[in-house]
């Protein structure tokens, strides 16, 4: 599974009761269930909900958490929001023919996206209920993203922001510990908390 870990770069969902690693290790974590996140930014400490039925609770309508592993042979129809990482026991149901058995399932409101180690891509067709590859659009691990550079300034690829490197404009509400997706004309910012914001490269502002 350590493989897969380098596929899901930066984004991060909840990790146990403490959730990712931004508290200090004086904070206290009483209180917080599984599916709960603890932060801390710039000094603030606070938590947010993180599930599959109540996603972000606020701004968050396309968050994806990670889910860990799938559930074996279930339809991809039947995943809910989510990250979903999947291996030679667990896979879901129609399998796309030619991907690597480690991979990981992006499931969100508008789509369905499986990419797997090799960086192979496709998207999931809910209406005829098969996999279309995108072999030209295959998400791979593009670094640090360049600083203060625009949204739309890099290349396809999914890239890892923080209050160092992080594009101009920032959105509002959004936490510099987030990864920004690149995919042609589709910029996609993801915070470690579940918050989505997609960059409008006509209107160039994020909605």
């Amino acid at each position: 599974m350590a493989e897969q870990k380098l596929l899901l770069g930066n984004i991060r969902g909840p990790q146990g009761a403490a959730g990712p690693n931004t508290v200090s290790s004086s904070t206290t974590t009483s209180g917080f269930e599984d599916g709960h996140v603890l932060f801390n930014n710039k000094g603030k400490v606070g938590g947010k909900k993180l599930t599959a039925s109540d996603v972000g609770a606020a701004d968050a309508k396309n968050a994806v958490v990670r889910m860990g592993l799938v559930s074996n042979g279930i339809a991809v129809s039947e995943l809910t929001l989510g990250i979903w990482e999947t291996d030679g026991s667990h896979k879901v149901t129609p399998w796309p023919e030619g991907l690597n058995d480690s991979a990981v399932v992006i499931r969100n409101n508008n789509q369905t996206i499986i990419t797997d180690i090799f960086g192979t891509l496709a998207t999931y067709d809910h209406y005829y209920n098969v996999w279309k590859f995108n072999t030209g659009n295959a998400i791979c691990r593009g670094g640090v993203f360049p600083n203060g550079q625009k949204p739309d300034s890099v290349g396809n690829g999914y890239f890892i922001c923080n209050a160092s490197n992080k594009p101009s404009p920032w959105p509002d509400g959004v936490n510099e510990d987030a990864t920004l997706v690149r995919m042609d004309r589709f910029v996609q910012l993801v915070d470690v908390f579940g918050t989505v914001k997609t960059w409008n490269i006509y209107s160039q502002e994020w909605r």
